[in-house]
């Protein structure tokens, strides 16, 4: 347990394009880079919501792949929601907390 937590905690800290192991229904991928501060930004408030309301991370860092790179270097923090485009440049936690409401709601049915 303590070896999978570390694993998540490396994964977290270092933004890398894996999932970070943790469970639930909904998927979230955060499109963002190194030293950008709305990026920095948008994971405090993921990390915060995730303490409530439990879904699937994925951090892609866009320097990671040219094409990625040019498709949202002037956009970032891009922010998708079970593949839905949901925020960008910044993320607004109400209404975030009120998608990821509605979308686990969805699941339990």
């Amino acid at each position: 347990m303590a070896g999978s937590c570390a694993k998540i905690l490396d994964l977290l800290r270092k933004g890398k394009t894996e999932s970070t192991g943790i469970r639930g229904t909904i998927t979230i991928q955060l499109y963002g880079k190194k030293d950008c501060h709305l990026c920095d930004v948008a994971k405090d408030v993921l990390y915060r919501v995730r303490e409530e309301i439990p879904f699937d991370l994925q951090e892609i860092d866009i320097e990671s792949r040219e094409d990625l790179y040019g498709e949202f270097k002037e956009k970032i923090p891009v922010i998708f929601i079970n593949g839905k485009q949901v925020f960008m440049y910044k993320i607004n936690e109400k209404r975030l907390r009120r998608i990821l409401g509605n979308a686990s709601h969805g699941a339990q049915r």
